[in-house]
């Protein structure tokens, strides 16, 4: 899917603002869960922000990644939020946006997929 969607007219990025990243990452088998580093994963996720939300790596204050395996996903899938911080109560905002979200993002942009 492509990560340029709703970007091309967004004014808010690629933002000079501090950045909170949340990313969860969906695999459908438990191989691939379990040779996946989060450390790896967290890095290819800044390198292709880069320039689309932040202008550098340096912006981004706070990330939460961490990989899932899910039953309700049928392919592996990546869901990321990007926040431009504010406060310190921002944090707490999106960390509370968790793993529901990220699924109804799944379905929203896999129509294929029946729940």
């Amino acid at each position: 899917k492509s990560l340029d969607l709703g970007l091309k007219n967004n004014l808010q990025f690629p933002s000079k603002k501090e950045i909170f990243l949340f990313i969860m990452q969906f695999f459908k088998s438990e191989k691939e869960y379990s040779t996946r580093d989060v450390d790896n994963m967290c890095k290819t996720v800044l390198d292709t922000l880069k320039d689309k939300f932040y202008i550098s790596d340096s912006q981004v204050r706070t990330i939460l990644c961490s990989k899932k395996l899910d039953k309700r996903i049928n392919e592996n899938f990546v869901y990321i939020a990007v926040k431009e911080l504010k406060t310190e109560d921002d944090i707490n905002f999106l960390k509370e946006a968790g793993i529901e979200r990220a699924i109804n993002m799944y379905y929203e942009v896999s129509p294929s997929i029946k729940r």
